[in-house]
Order: C-alpha cells, then sequence, then structure tokens
C-alpha cells in the first residue's frame, strides 16, 4: 500500500509549501528533515490550524468514527502516525481541492478503487523506469498519481529535482513535470541531447515545445485529463491525436462515460472526436474566470494576443494561487528573438485590460 511514513510525509511537506511557498527556496531534503511545524517551519498558529483543515480533508480523517485530532500534535511526525493509524481503518476515498482550469476552486473526491485502477492502465503505457524525478507536489491530483501511486507500484524511489545535484538524466529515469517545468528544462540545456523519458500534464502542452523536447532526445507523454476525471488520454506525438484510455468511451458531445464503475463525467473541453477512441483538444467549454473579483474571459484574450502581428497563436488557461486566481499563457511567436519578446510584451500591455494580462508567459517560435 501506498500510505508510507515517506509519502504521507512528502504530502504533508507539499501542503505545507502551499501555504508558504517562501520554503520552496529550501532543500528538499532539509525539508524532510524539519519536524515541529511552528519551531522548524515557522507556521503560526492560524496557518497550522490551516494546514490541519487540508490534511482531515485529504486524507479523509474524519471518515472513522472517532477522528484524530491533529491540532493537539505539533510535530509532523504525530500527524503522520495519526493518519496512517486512520488510513488503515478506513481506506476508501482522498480529496483535492483544485481549480480546474477554469480557476474555480472546489472539492474533488476520488475512490481509492479508481486510482488504482488508473495505475493499472498507465502501467501498459509507460516503462518502468529505475527512478521517478518529479517537478510537481504530490498533494495534487497528477502529482499524486504519478509521484505516489505510480512509484509505489513499481517499487522505484522518488527523488524532488532540488535533491538532485546536477540535471544529468539518463533512458532509466521518468520526469515527470508540467508544461512549464518542461520548458526550464528544455531552456536550461541549450540544445544539448538528452536521452530520458518524460511525463506532462495539468496544463495543455505547447506542440512546438512537444517538438522540440522531441528533437533533444526526450520521449514524452502527455496525459490529458482533470481534477474531476484523472486521466483520461495520452499521446506521445505532437503531430497525433490523444487516444482515450481504455475504461472511457464518448457519450454524445458533452460526456464521457467510465465502463469500470459506470460513471458519467461532463467534458471540461471542448474536444474534436475524430473516432471513437481518438481526439484532438481544442479549447475550455466554460471560457470565463474571475480574478481580482472581475469576470475576464479567457477566449477573449486568446484573441487579443493573436490579433498581434508578431504571434502565430496563443494558448491561455487561469490556475489559482495562493493570490487567488492567475492567468498563463503560452505564445508561439514567428521569431523568437529577444526584441520580439519585448515588442510582443508591449503591445500585450496596450491591447489588454491589467487583469487580463497573464501572470506567467511562456514564449516558443514556430
Amino acid at each position: 500500500m501506498f500510505w508510507t511514513e515517506q509519502n504521507v510525509r512528502r504530502i504533508i511537506i507539499d501542503f505545507i509549501q502551499k501555504i508558504t511557498p517562501d520554503l520552496s527556496k529550501r532543500g528538499y531534503d532539509e525539508l524532510f528533515e524539519l519536524n515541529d511545524l511552528q519551531y522548524d517551519f515557522g507556521l503560526s498558529s492560524m496557518q497550522i490550524v490551516e494546514l490541519s483543515a487540508y490534511i482531515n480533508s485529504f486524507f479523509h480523517l474524519f471518515d472513522v468514527q472517532k477522528p484524530p485530532n491533529l491540532l493537539k500534535e505539533i510535530l509532523i511526525d504525530g500527524w503522520v502516525n495519526k493518519i496512517l493509524i486512520t488510513r488503515k481503518e478506513k481506506d476508501k476515498h482522498i480529496s483535492f481541492k483544485s481549480s480546474g482550469t477554469s480557476g474555480n476552486a472546489k472539492l474533488i473526491t476520488h475512490s481509492i478503487d479508481s486510482l488504482n485502477s488508473e495505475i493499472i492502465f498507465l502501467k501498459t503505457i509507460i516503462q518502468r523506469p529505475e527512478r521517478i524525478i518529479s517537478l510537481v507536489p504530490a498533494n495534487h491530483i497528477y502529482g499524486f498519481l504519478f509521484t505516489i501511486v505510480l512509484p509505489n507500484s513499481w517499487n522505484i524511489p522518488v527523488v524532488n529535482m532540488n535533491q538532485i545535484d546536477s540535471l544529468v538524466f539518463n533512458q532509466s529515469d521518468l520526469i515527470v513535470a508540467t508544461p512549464f517545468s518542461w520548458h526550464y528544462i528544455h531552456e536550461s540545456l541549450n540544445r544539448k541531447t538528452i536521452n530520458a523519458r518524460g511525463i506532462s500534464s495539468g496544463a495543455p502542452l505547447n506542440d512546438q515545445l512537444f517538438l522540440s523536447l522531441t528533437k533533444s532526445g526526450f520521449h514524452i507523454t502527455e496525459i490529458y485529463g482533470s481534477s474531476e476525471t484523472a486521466g483520461v488520454g495520452w499521446r506521445v506525438n505532437p503531430n497525433k491525436p490523444f487516444t482515450l484510455f481504455s475504461y472511457w468511451e464518448f457519450i454524445g458531445n458533452d460526456k464521457i462515460y467510465r465502463k469500470y464503475d459506470c460513471t458519467e463525467f461532463l467534458l471540461m473541453d471542448h474536444l474534436i472526436k475524430l473516432d471513437k477512441k481518438c481526439f484532438n483538444v481544442q479549447s475550455r467549454i466554460d471560457q470565463v474566470v474571475q480574478v481580482g473579483g472581475v469576470n475576464v474571459n479567457l477566449e477573449s484574450i486568446k484573441r487579443k494576443i493573436e490579433s498581434i502581428e508578431t504571434v502565430k497563436k496563443a494558448a491561455i488557461y487561469a490556475k489559482a494561487s495562493m493570490s487567488g486566481t492567475i492567468i498563463a499563457a503560452s505564445i508561439e511567436l514567428f521569431v523568437n528573438s529577444d526584441s520580439e519578446k519585448d515588442n510582443c510584451m508591449n503591445e500585450i500591455y496596450q491591447k489588454l485590460e491589467l487583469l487580463e494580462v497573464p501572470k506567467h508567459i511562456v514564449f516558443f517560435e514556430s
């Protein structure tokens, strides 16, 4: 079972970093050795209460008849012990608080059985590595599946990126990252060829970045899904469509059906269905998000940015952050020079309202 002392501690530390992002500047090995929430991590009483609420919800500690009171403990060791005892008593569900792509925060619950079923399938499309290198938090659905459940099933180690001394990857590694992290890796390599495998999910992977990573020697599997559904489809080539996981099927234009438990889900995106199993992702169904209490339309932002002469195409999406919903953009330029990036940014500030301007922008050359 994947509920080990080490995995539970990793999840707690990732929740702590959600509450106090500055801790991410410290090495993961150092954080793993800390124990006292107040004196070692510097959490205030209110932050400890906030952390306790996250942990209670995530691990479903109130599903048992006598739930543990985490607030009686100040040490992570005590929390880990209480969580392990509770999960041993009842181990049916796990819940994630997620913004989804639209940025609207919500609670999403998955059964342990459904997550294990996904892992069984993932092992049929992903070759077993010798280790997983993680650039994603374990308290999100993507990170939980690929850095907690999957490596436990394979009985292989997981290391965080900041635990390794050098960016040396090999064919036996599996790098688990988001598109922004993949951009960081690609830009760091200066076109050096790397023979390693990777997973990308959590946001759309720009086709050009996908192609550039492939040319650099990476073998990338992109997973399409959502917090509600977990994984839905995959592709290994930016010029090819996604393929549905074997246990999914489409229902009409706006739903998918999970065969093993007869569950229906509304699609969160407009999909172009090529046949019963293959599809392309077009855009979000709900394009309106709230930024600073104001409704902002993602499709409108996309049109404004793509109206800039130097922009070939753009992808826009929203995510939750500690300060609220933020907008991110992946922009493909005809010419990816510093001057063109500067010109593009100047026009973005001219054409977009302040709340529409993406906080995170990655540029690509066609």
